[in-house]
C-alpha cells in the first residue's frame, strides 16, 4: 500500500511515496516518488494510491493540483512558466512572468480553463488594445496596450494551451486560429558613417569614444561590448601589422532578476557584487543565448589604436583606486571596475550627443548603422550576418532591406552592361554607360 517515508541521505533527510507495482513478469517491483516537502507528499498520496491499484507507474501530471476541474487560466499559465522555466533565459521568463502578471491574470486569469473558448480569447485579444499599458519605468504615460504586447501574451497562452491538451486538462488549444493585431514596423534611427566619425572627433569622453567605435565598428549587441574582457581582444603588435586585430565575443552583460535566475537555463558564468542589499536584481556575465552569437570579428587598426590607448588610461586608473576598484577584467567599466549596463550608456551617450548637436539616436542604433556601413562598403551579407551575430541572414535582409534594393539595383546594371557588351561591342558599350556612372550607389 503507498506510504510516506523518510530515507536519509548525506546532505539530509528525502521525503517519499513507496509503492508497488506487478510487472509483466509477474515480479513485484517497489518504487519511490520523490516529493519536495511533507505537504506535497500528502497531495500526492492518494493519486499514487490509485496508481498503485490500477497497476501503472505514477506521473507527476497526474497531481490532483492540475486535474481539478475548476482550474483556472492563471494556473495553467503558472503551470506552464514553472514546468517550462529551465528552458527560457532570465530575461525571457522575467518578462513573460511580467506579462502574465500585468496582462494575462487581471483580464482572463480567474476564468475557468475548460469554459476558455477560441472565441472568449478573440474577445480578449480584440479588447486589450483598448486598455492602458503598464507604467513601468517609463517617465511619461506608456499609453494602451500595444500590438507587440498582444503577440508577445499570445506567445505565452499558445504554448501554455498545448500543455493543458497534453495533460488532458481540455480536449483542444483555443489559442489556434485567432486573429492578431498586425505590427507597424519599427525603423530605428540610426547615423551615417560620418556621424559617426564626427561623433568620435567631437567627443571629449574618451571611454564613450571607444564605445562608440568600438560598437560601430564591431557590430556587437551591447551587452557584448560591455562584457569583453581584455583576454578576448587581440590588439598585439604582430596583429596590428598583419592588420588582423579583432574581438572574441564569448559573453554579455545583463541585469537579471534573482527570482528568475533560481529557475531559468541561464549559463552564468559572474555575478557581480551589487551596492544594493535587497535589491531584486544584479549584473551578471553569462553565456549568450546562442551558438552563433560566439563570434570573432575584426575591426580595424584605427579601432585598435584607440583600444591600447583606452587600455593605458585604464591601467592609470587602477592604480589611483588600489584595492578598492574591482578587478573584472573588462574593456569597457565604470572607473572603479565595476560593469557598465547600457541603460547607463545609453544615457550618456545621448547626453553627449545633444551637446555636440547631433541628431539623438539610442546607443544600440550603432549597430545598426555599423552593419548598414559593412553592407554599403562589401556587399557581402553573409560576412555582415557573421559579424552580427546571426543564424541566417533573414534578419539583415528585413532590416536592411533598402540596401538589398540598392545591390539588386547595382546587379541589374551591371548585367545590362553585359548585354549592351555583347551586342555592340566593349568600346561602344563603355560609351554608352560613361554618362551613368554618377549612379552607382557608393561601394
Amino acid at each position: 500500500m503507498a506510504s510516506i517515508v523518510k530515507v536519509s541521505r548525506k546532505n539530509g533527510t528525502a521525503l517519499y511515496i513507496a509503492y508497488r507495482i506487478r510487472k509483466d513478469d509477474g515480479k513485484i517491483q517497489q518504487i519511490k516518488y520523490r516529493c519536495k516537502d511533507f505537504e506535497d507528499a500528502k497531495r500526492r498520496l492518494a493519486d499514487i494510491a490509485i496508481a498503485e491499484r490500477e497497476n501503472r507507474i505514477y506521473s507527476s501530471y497526474e497531481s490532483s493540483d492540475y486535474c481539478t476541474k475548476a482550474l483556472t487560466v492563471g494556473e495553467l499559465v503558472d503551470a506552464y512558466l514553472g514546468h517550462h522555466a529551465k528552458e527560457l533565459s532570465s530575461s525571457t521568463l522575467r518578462n513573460y512572468l511580467h506579462i502574465s502578471a500585468q496582462y494575462i491574470k487581471p483580464f482572463i486569469g480567474n476564468i475557468p480553463l475548460k469554459a476558455v473558448t477560441t472565441a472568449v480569447l478573440q474577445r480578449y485579444y480584440d479588447d486589450l488594445p483598448n486598455h492602458p499599458a503598464s507604467q513601468g519605468n517609463h517617465l511619461a504615460s506608456a499609453g494602451n496596450i500595444s500590438a507587440r504586447t498582444v503577440r508577445e501574451v499570445h506567445k505565452i497562452l499558445r504554448p501554455a494551451f498545448r500543455l493543458g491538451t497534453k495533460w488532458e486538462l481540455i480536449p483542444s488549444n483555443p489559442a489556434i486560429d485567432l486573429d492578431l493585431p498586425s505590427l507597424t514596423p519599427f525603423q530605428r534611427k540610426q547615423w551615417t558613417t560620418k556621424d559617426v566619425i564626427r561623433f568620435i572627433n567631437d567627443c571629449t569622453n574618451e571611454d564613450i569614444k571607444v564605445a562608440v567605435a568600438t560598437m560601430f565598428f564591431g557590430t556587437t549587441r551591447s551587452g557584448e561590448l560591455f562584457g569583453l574582457t581584455w583576454d578576448c581582444l587581440d590588439i598585439s603588435v604582430e596583429a596590428l601589422n598583419k592588420e588582423r586585430c579583432y574581438i572574441m565575443v564569448e559573453k554579455t552583460v545583463a541585469r537579471l532578476s534573482k527570482e528568475a535566475m533560481k529557475k531559468s537555463k541561464d549559463d552564468i558564468i559572474k555575478v557581480f557584487p551589487s551596492t544594493k542589499i535587497n535589491g531584486t536584481t544584479v549584473v551578471v556575465a553569462k553565456k549568450p543565448k546562442t551558438a552563433y552569437s560566439i563570434r570573432k570579428i575584426y575591426i580595424p587598426n584605427s579601432v585598435a589604436d584607440l583600444l591600447i590607448e583606452h587600455r593605458d588610461r585604464q591601467l592609470r586608473m587602477r592604480e589611483q583606486f588600489g584595492d578598492i576598484y574591482q578587478d573584472n577584467n573588462l574593456v569597457f567599466c565604470h572607473t572603479d571596475g565595476s560593469p557598465y549596463t547600457a541603460d547607463y550608456i545609453d544615457r550618456a551617450f545621448k547626453k553627449i550627443a545633444k551637446k555636440i548637436g547631433m541628431e539623438i539616436v539610442d546607443f544600440y542604433s550603432l549597430r545598426h548603422s555599423g552593419a548598414t556601413a559593412k553592407l554599403r562598403a562589401t556587399r557581402d551579407i553573409k560576412a555582415v550576418q557573421h559579424d552580427m551575430g546571426h543564424g541566417s541572414p533573414d534578419m539583415l535582409l528585413k532590416i536592411y532591406a533598402t540596401i538589398c534594393d540598392e545591390d539588386r539595383q547595382y546587379t541589374a546594371k551591371k548585367m545590362n552592361e553585359l548585354w549592351l557588351t555583347e551586342m555592340f561591342g566593349r568600346k561602344n558599350s563603355e560609351n554608352i554607360n560613361r554618362t551613368d556612372e554618377k549612379e552607382e550607389p557608393n561601394r
